[in-house]
């Protein structure tokens, strides 16, 4: 995932000005800018579209979360791993947090 996120991604869409991905049977047609976004995001938020954002500030904000939270994920879903849901729902710490999961 990392190679077609951050080299395969970008590299392509500089040479069509777009990401063809109806084309190549991967994801829809996406738009430069969002390619561009999407390629800089790390594994933590602080280095993704929200570094705009002070990373203190948001780290508490979501660590300030007081609510019942579900996050389901597809089993066969490439992009929602086990690891990547559990990350997304690490980051509200105060919550009480559930991953389940659906079979395709």
């Amino acid at each position: 995932m990392y190679l077609k996120w951050h080299l395969f991604m970008p590299d392509v869409t500089g040479l069509f000005g777009y990401f063809p991905g109806a084309r190549l049977g991967w994801l829809e047609d996406v738009p430069c800018g969002v390619v561009r976004d999407w390629s800089r995001m790390g594994p933590r938020f602080e280095t993704s579209v929200c570094s705009a954002l002070d990373p203190t500030d948001l780290a508490a904000r979501h660590g300030a979360t007081r609510a019942r939270l579900l996050a389901i994920r597809l089993t066969d879903d490439p992009f929602c791993t086990e690891a990547a849901g559990q990350r997304l729902l690490d980051y509200y710490s105060g919550a009480d947090r559930t991953l389940g999961y659906r079979g395709a």
